[in-house]
């Protein structure tokens, strides 16, 4: 297996929201490339701190509008539980169409504490490194670039229509010895984690679930 790496090119969209009216319009105008960055670029955006939300809609919604219901209700929504992102789109609109109906009066929010719908471009690139047998992966999850597991765990849900990823196609491949390997790493969910925190759950993963003489 072919090792990757990646990095996100980050360009606007144009669209911005200065309250809750203006991010459903935004929401429902933009690409869902853009979707897929307010959800996902945290992992490859430094950061000195855990965020307290998932994704960048529910970060602005509670820091700027000061909306915490809402910021909590926009947090629950995982791409994980649904089809695709076109789904995820609807499922966030609906949730600020439930809370504009409690809210009377939407708060506006200051000039520059706008909401800036991005959308991100990946350059992917080879890394370098070739896995050939099962314990090359397990060995090599220490010096991974977090570019390699971006790409290959967290963007391959999106590439792959059984929403698995790079590294468990790869066990199920090796054929049924590893079956239950591949199982594992196919439920590896990126979304509540950080790509550090995927780095170790692969570790333990692969640490449990291989031969004794293969780790």
């Amino acid at each position: 297996m072919e090792i990757r790496d990646c990095d996100l090119l980050v360009t606007t969209t144009g669209l911005s929201a200065g309250n809750l009216q203006e991010l459903k319009d935004c929401i429902a105008a933009a690409p869902t490339g853009s979707i897929y960055h307010h959800f996902y670029g945290r992992l490859l955006r430094p950061e000195f701190d855990e965020p307290e939300y998932n994704n960048d809609f529910a970060s602005w919604v509670n820091w700027n509008l000061r909306d915490k219901a809402l910021a909590e209700k926009l947090s629950m929504v995982v791409p994980s539980t649904l089809k695709d992102l076109e789904q995820v789109r609807e499922k966030l609109l609906q949730v600020i169409d439930e809370r504009m109906e409690e809210v009377a009066h939407p708060v506006e929010t200051l000039l520059d504490e706008r909401f800036y719908l991005l959308r991100a471009h990946m350059v992917v690139f080879d890394a370098g490194l070739c896995l050939e047998e099962p314990e090359d992966l397990f060995k090599a999850i220490d010096s991974l670039h977090q570019g390699s597991i971006y790409y290959h765990i967290v963007d391959a849900r999106h590439r792959r229509l059984n929403r698995g990823n790079d590294f468990s196609e790869w066990f199920r491949e090796l054929g049924s010895e590893y079956v239950h390997v591949a199982d594992r790493l196919a439920g590896l969910d990126p979304y509540f984690s950080s790509v550090e925190g995927i780095r170790r759950t692969l570790g333990g993963i692969l640490e449990s679930s291989l031969p004794e003489h293969d780790v």
